[in-house]
């Protein structure tokens, strides 16, 4: 059967069952019920040219070339943000980069690295955008994967599945920006996301997920029918979170105050390194168990302790030496005066014929002032 030949010539229509072109078609516009590209493999896809697409076997996607020749964008698989490069130094493939500021339409981007909160405040470092897909060069533009495969980058430090963290400092290649585990606080832990392929030409799978600061979030939503107004926000043994105003556990205040506007219970109240008090004023407990000041109650208290001097009046039995005044009774004994009787005994000079000298007895009641 002869090669037959169907010549359309321009401005006519012509119906055919099937095209097949073994080199290529051009034209401006192409209306079919579909498209059937054939499967290529890596080794079998088409050169770079931008605008050029076609089905990708290893990668089961629709595969597009843009304008940068090194990468290719797998439809529906990954997702791409346009960006400049003002760091002051190029962006190698599989750096993790942030956005701060923009240069004309595009977002300037960083490196990033996990970020010390103590040192450096509530900076933005660690909010990262996505993993630049190719090296960009300082000053130029290139692309950035927010969300999909990163291809070429070394990932022997880190095992299949591994979740992939930003690193602390400054690292020195593009696999020292990444760690398997959360770096320790004060830095935050931002996850850039997971190894897929072990290899110097190993594959990272990006979907980031940066941390939130309580200076970002204005309100935190959820099934929380059951939180009161006060409520705290408690960890519990599980690991869940709940609502409630109790507090289980020890709890420190350090340098600072515990100010209560109401009542205070407990079965134990210990206080310790309290101030010197300047006045009289202590605390009193009353029957219920209640605290507070009473200034009579101290002055009365130190009183009190007057009354332990009052031993010393013990020492008042000196007083009963004082009935050695009884002894002064020995004037009594002066009584031996009356001894002077026997002056009396003088009127026997009455009986002498010189009476006269009997009237010296009378002188014998001198005896009587010796009482």
């Amino acid at each position: 059967m002869p090669n037959w030949k169907k010549v359309i010539t321009s401005g006519s229509d012509a119906a055919l069952n099937s095209l097949y072109v073994t080199n290529a078609v051009t034209a401006s516009v192409v209306s079919s019920s579909y498209i059937e590209l054939d499967v290529l493999a890596n080794g079998d896809a088409p050169a770079h040219k931008e605008g050029r697409i076609y089905y990708s076997a290893n990668d089961g996607a629709l595969t597009v070339y843009n304008d940068e020749a090194d990468i290719s964008l797998q439809v529906g698989q990954e997702f791409y943000v346009r960006a400049s490069n003002r760091s002051g130094n190029p962006i190698l493939n599989g750096t993790p980069v942030y956005i701060s500021g923009s240069q004309g339409d595009r977002p300037k981007i960083w490196p990033a690295t996990a970020e010390d909160h103590i040192a450096v405040a509530f900076e933005r470092r660690n909010h990262i955008i996505g993993v630049a897909t190719h090296d960009i060069l300082d000053t130029e533009e290139g692309y950035v994967t927010a969300q999909g495969i990163v291809r070429g980058v070394n990932t022997n430090a880190f095992t299949e599945g591994d979740t992939l963290f930003l690193q602390t400092g400054s690292p020195a290649t593009v696999a020292d920006y990444y760690r398997a585990t959360p770096p320790p606080f004060p830095y935050d832990t931002v996850r850039v996301g997971w190894a897929t392929k072990i290899a110097t030409n190993g594959f990272i799978f990006v979907e980031p997920r940066a941390t939130q600061h309580l200076v970002d979030i204005s309100e935190i939503s959820g099934s929380v029918s059951n939180a009161q107004i006060g409520d705290l926000l408690i960890k519990n043994s599980n690991g869940g979170m709940a609502y409630t105003k109790t507090l289980s556990g020890s709890y420190t205040i350090d340098n600072g105050n515990l100010n209560v506007d109401g009542a205070v219970t407990g079965s134990t109240l210990q206080l310790t390194n309290l101030p010197a008090i300047a006045d009289d004023t202590v605390l009193v407990i009353d029957a219920s168990g209640n605290i507070g000041t009473k200034e009579a109650a101290a002055t009365s208290g130190t009183s009190g302790t007057s009354g332990s001097s009052g031993t010393s009046g013990t020492s008042g039995t000196d007083g009963t030496s004082g009935s050695s005044g009884s002894s002064g009774t020995s004037g009594s004994s002066g009584t031996s005066g009356v001894d002077g009787n026997p002056g009396t005994s003088g009127s026997s000079g009455t009986s002498g014929s010189d009476g006269t000298s009997g009237s010296s007895g009378s002188s014998g009641t001198d005896g009587t002032s010796g009482s």
